[in-house]
C-alpha cells in the first residue's frame, strides 16, 4: 500500500473513532445523572405506551381507519410509531440550533472535521429511535399483530428518514450561527411537523378535506409514519411510489444541507 493510501485510511479510521466517541457522548448526555440509566430509553416509551392506550385508545376509542377490526392496542402501537418518526425530526430541529455554539471549542480547532457534529446529533436522536423501534415490534407481537416479511422494509424507510434530519441539522446547525433569532422559527416549525404528520390520524381521514390533503401528501414524515404503521401493525407492504419520493426529498434535504454547511463554515469561528 503506498503512503498516500496509508495516511487516507489512517484519516478515515481516526475519524470514525471521533465519530463513535462524540456519539457515545451525545447518548450519554441524555441519560446524565439518572440512576437507571439508559433505562429509561426503554421505560419511558413503555410509560408512554400504556397513556397512549388508555387516553387515546380507551377512552377516546380512537382508530386509524385503515383496516377491520382495528385494536385500541394497535390505535396506541401506531401513535408511538408517529411519534418517533416526528421526534426524529423535531430533535434535529430543536438540538441544532446549538449545536454548534456548544461545541465551539471544538470548532476553533483547525484540524476538526466541523461535519461530523450535524452527524454526531443525529445519531445521538437515531439511536433512541431504534429502540422505540424493537419496542414497536415487540409490543404488536405480544398484543397480537401480524409479523411478516413486510417488517424487513423498516430500514429502507428508516434510511431516508436518516437523511432528511442529516440534511436538517446541517442546515440548521450553519444557519443559527449567523442568525440567532432562528430557534424562535424552529419553534413553530416543530408545531408544523408535528400536527401535520399524521400522529393521531391517517392520509384516509385526511383525504375526506381535498384542500389540506393537497398540502399534506407531500409530507415525508407524514408518508414514513403511514408506511412503517403498514408493515409493522398490519403486515401490508409499503407504496413505493412513496417510499421513492422519500428518498428523492431526503437526498436534496442531506444535498443541500452539507452544501449550504460547507459554503458558511468558514465564518463560524468568527460569529462563535
Amino acid at each position: 500500500m503506498s503512503s498516500s493510501h496509508a495516511n487516507t485510511a489512517s484519516r478515515w479510521t481516526n475519524v470514525g473513532e471521533l465519530l463513535r466517541q462524540l456519539t457515545v457522548r451525545e447518548v450519554a448526555e441524555t441519560i446524565k445523572g439518572s440512576a437507571l440509566g439508559i433505562l429509561w430509553l426503554v421505560f419511558n416509551p413503555i410509560l408512554s405506551m400504556c397513556l397512549y392506550l388508555v387516553v387515546f385508545g380507551v377512552l377516546f376509542g380512537g382508530s386509524f381507519g385503515q383496516v377491520e377490526n382495528e385494536s385500541s392496542i394497535s390505535y396506541a402501537i401506531g401513535i408511538y410509531i408517529g411519534l418517533s418518526m416526528v421526534n426524529l425530526v423535531n430533535e434535529t430541529i430543536a438540538k441544532s440550533t446549538n449545536n454548534l455554539l456548544r461545541n465551539r471549542n471544538l470548532i476553533k480547532k483547525v484540524v476538526f472535521p466541523l461535519e461530523i457534529l450535524p452527524i454526531v446529533q443525529v445519531l445521538g436522536t437515531a439511536f433512541k429511535v431504534a429502540i422505540n423501534a424493537c419496542l414497536w415490534i415487540i409490543m404488536g407481537l405480544f398484543f397480537g399483530s401480524v409479523l411478516s416479511w413486510e417488517i424487513l422494509y423498516m430500514p429502507v424507510i428508516f434510511l431516508p428518514m436518516m437523511g432528511l434530519a442529516l440534511g436538517l441539522s446541517a442546515m440548521i446547525s450553519a444557519l443559527s450561527v449567523y442568525f440567532r433569532d432562528l430557534q424562535q422559527l424552529t419553534n413553530v416549525m416543530s408545531q408544523i411537523v408535528f400536527w401535520s404528520s399524521g400522529v393521531f390520524y391517517s392520509s384516509i381521514k385526511v383525504m375526506e378535506f381535498p384542500q389540506i390533503w393537497t398540502f399534506l401528501k407531500w409530507n415525508p414524515v407524514l408518508l414514513a409514519t403511514e408506511n412503517l404503521r403498514a408493515i409493522v401493525l398490519w403486515g401490508i407492504a409499503p407504496d413505493l411510489v412513496q417510499i421513492a419520493y422519500l428518498y428523492g426529498f431526503s437526498a436534496l434535504f442531506l444535498v443541500g444541507g452539507f452544501f449550504l454547511f460547507a459554503r458558511l463554515k468558514s465564518g463560524f469561528p468568527d460569529f462563535l
